[in-house]
């Protein structure tokens, strides 16, 4: 596991956060907002890769692949933690609000489309999200999966 420190507003595109730990990862990465959940924090916590055991891609925080939310998820590992979690299969606001259901503190997507991070709209459930989201590049996501423990 790792350790993320965002703070600030995310009001704008684009905005900082600041990967305190492990060393290989350790740095200030470039991250997109979410417009729905808190949008001003100071969230420093350790970052956890979710496996929602569903669909064919089993760590993008989607039940069922829609954007129905899951019933009683329970994701291993994730409770107290920043579930780190890959874009598709079901809108943004449902995968924060899959993972608050789960126990997260914070949501942070890996984009997939793209060469940056993505501006998070809140899609059908996303206005029942009290954690913060944000989003970081395809090479940054990856670069802390390929680095948890």
């Amino acid at each position: 596991m790792f350790v993320l420190q965002a703070r600030g507003r995310f009001c704008t595109p684009r905005g900082p956060a600041t990967i305190n730990a492990p060393g290989p990862v350790a740095g200030d990465y470039t991250a997109g907002s979410a417009s729905y959940g808190p949008q001003t924090y100071n969230l420093t916590d350790d970052v956890v890769l979710v496996n929602d055991g569903s669909g064919a891609v089993t760590d993008d925080g989607c039940c069922n692949d829609g954007n129905t939310l899951c019933v009683t998820p329970v994701w291993p590992g994730v409770s107290g933690n920043i579930a780190l979690l890959r874009r598709g299969q079901c809108e943004f606001g449902t995968k924060t609000v899959n993972a608050q259901n789960s126990g997260a503190v914070g949501v942070i997507l890996i984009n997939n489309q793209g060469t940056g991070p993505v501006v998070m709209g809140p899609g059908v459930n996303g206005g029942a999200a009290t954690i913060p989201s944000l989003s970081l590049s395809t090479t940054d996501g990856n670069l802390l999966v390929a680095n948890q423990s």
